[in-house]
């Protein structure tokens, strides 16, 4: 089909996450929507399962157009889904990561929202967590009249698959990102500058996708693996200068120091998600020479945030609420 004969195109990378990925596309496959509208993107970025995802494409191939994309070696998440952006043929974009779904109705709904063409559609997200579903809260309670200042402060959702995107102007900001290795933060990275460039934007008060938490690279092992921290600390020092190198390009200095607070918050957050103190000792060695002073602040959070959980599961529970009750209790001297 030739460009524009697709409403949608859907972009999912996979890499390490094949198990996961045909609930993904059975989301695409029973859309309430005429499916030869749709086109689904997948960019195999270099997984150690390969032959895994080529079986399920030959398995999906029959029931969805697939335009299916292997890189030889894994490049991380930000550079899979910029090669899924340049191959895509639709008219609009979403991004559906392999281990999540779409509601049912999503693309209906969204068809009917297109009609003024807009930059992108923002609408809401479900957390799954094991059987347990619930709708994904922003800090703002409403994020119709949201600032890029917002986002730069992670005031705003900076999910990528929150949106559907206008895909001639996405396919134009992407050609204005550097090509760099990005796989954790990589979201807020790119929705920076989505938002940076986009003036048409439209908030649909519906959920429309499905988060499924701690799985992937949210999944509790990833920061226990020297490999994996390497990587998320490149990530962060790659997404740091490539912002403030886009700011300053565009004579936007007021936001640099945003996205420098936003990356320093990043890296002391390794205090909570990590248990393990070789690896919170292994992180402090790697950080950026310019952020040595935060690396006391790291390591004096880590060690209160264990030494509570370790309470916590050591006291018996109405003992510790009792601890709690008694510290917070206010007492009045009388006169």
């Amino acid at each position: 089909m030739s460009m524009y004969d697709y409403l949608f195109s859907i972009c999912i990378p996979v890499y390490n996450t094949e198990q996961y990925l045909p609930r993904a596309l059975d989301s695409i496959v029973n859309q309430t929507f005429d499916t030869k509208k749709i086109e689904t993107v997948i960019v195999n970025d270099g997984s150690p399962c390969s032959e895994e995802c080529d079986q399920i494409i030959a398995e999906y191939s029959s029931r969805l157009s697939i335009q299916y994309i292997v890189k030889n070696i894994n490049e991380g998440l930000f550079l899979a889904r910029k090669t899924a952006v340049e191959k895509a043929a639709g008219k609009y974009i979403l991004f559906l990561d392999a281990d999540d779904s779409l509601e049912v109705h999503s693309l209906r709904i969204l068809s009917d929202s297109l009609i003024d063409e807009p930059d992108y559609v923002q609408f809401r997200i479900y957390n799954v967590l094991g059987c347990e579903k619930s709708l994904y809260h922003s800090v703002l309670e409403d994020e119709t009249h949201k600032t890029l200042a917002d986002v730069l402060q992670n005031k705003a959702i900076h999910n990528l698959v929150n949106k559907c995107y206008n895909a001639q102007l996405l396919k134009r900001i992407y050609d204005t990102i550097s090509n760099s290795y990005a796989v954790y933060a990589e979201d807020y990275y790119q929705s920076v500058i989505i938002e940076y460039f986009s003036n048409k934007k439209k908030f649909i008060d519906i959920p429309l996708y499905n988060y499924f938490r701690y799985i992937g690279i949210t999944s509790n092992n990833t920061f226990s693996n020297r490999e994996k921290l390497i990587r998320i600390i490149e990530s962060f020092q790659n997404i740091e200068k490539n912002l403030v190198s886009f700011f300053e390009k565009n004579n936007e200095q007021q936001y640099v120091q945003y996205v420098k607070d936003y990356i320093r918050e990043l890296y002391i957050n390794f205090a909570y998600w990590t248990n393990s103190l070789h690896s919170i000792m292994f992180v402090i060695r790697q950080l950026p020479n310019e952020y040595h002073a935060i690396r006391l602040t790291i390591f004096k959070r880590f060690l209160m945030h264990n030494i509570k959980q370790l309470i916590k599961n050591i006291l018996p529970y109405g003992f510790v609420c009792l601890i709690v009750a008694r510290k917070n209790k206010v007492c009045i001297s009388s006169n």
